[in-house]
């Protein structure tokens, strides 16, 4: 759940499933922009508050927050190379910094 500067705990579980909830159900609106996204969005919720499902622990630490960083993994590809080896170096840094969310590899 959300805290606050201080470590102190400013969002309840409800507020956690609907945050998630409303943030997930968005993807629909890529596709759709005119999308009415209020019963999906209350689906998601049910179905988090009452357990029946729950998303991983990135995505409900940070949908729809700033980081919007929803995935647990990242793979890297490498060559065996100097450069390529460098350059995965970079990238590992820049994901740990948050800068580097994901690359689509030319």
């Amino acid at each position: 759940m959300k805290k606050d500067e201080d470590g102190n705990v400013i969002e309840s579980p409800e507020d956690l499933f609907y945050r998630v909830a409303e943030n997930i159900a968005q993807v629909d609106k890529i596709y759709d922009k005119d999308a009415d996204i209020t019963m999906l969005i209350r689906e998601f919720y049910l179905t988090m508050s009452s357990c029946n499902f729950l998303p991983n622990s990135p995505a409900l630490m940070n949908a729809g927050r700033h980081l919007q960083q929803l995935s647990p993994c990242f793979v890297l590809l490498i060559d065996d190379s100097m450069d390529s080896i460098s350059e995965m170096l970079k990238n590992t840094a820049l994901i740990h910094d948050g800068v580097l969310i994901f690359k689509i590899a030319s």
